[in-house]
């Protein structure tokens, strides 16, 4: 049997889509520098815990780095930064259907009628 276009990898059919979910996490800097903090054992584990991806974690030196696709959001005023990393689970998910019932909907008013110009002998005619 032939498989259906949404199994093979990387089709989707006109109803489908991916939906990505956008991970966050803030952490209050202090006395960390906003360029390259370095992340605790709590605030690394609930990152994992999130779902962040992770390219050295290592809790028995206290190494953590994140997978270089993150963007961070550095908050001045409240001393803040966030870090965003998308969901790597792509979940396929069917686009909404419109309603079956149209008795909600108006139908569009009919456009004006404008006069049509009708070739004669004499000139044109208007009809």
């Amino acid at each position: 049997p032939t498989p259906l276009p949404s199994t093979l990898f990387g089709a989707r059919t006109k109803h489908e889509h991916r939906v990505t979910r956008m991970l966050t996490y803030t952490i209050v800097l202090r006395d960390r520098s906003a360029d390259a903090p370095q992340l605790s054992d709590a605030e690394a584990g609930d990152m994992a815990q999130l779902g962040f991806r992770f390219s050295e974690f290592r809790p028995e030196t206290g190494r953590y780095r994140l997978n270089p696709a993150y963007r961070t959001l550095h908050n001045l005023d409240r001393g803040t930064l966030t870090f965003q990393q998308g969901d790597a689970e792509h979940r396929r998910v069917a686009a909404p259907k419109p309603p079956l019932d149209t008795s909600s909907f108006e139908p569009a008013p009919a456009p004006a009628e404008t006069p049509v110009p009708v070739a004669s002998g004499a000139g044109a005619a208007v009809r």
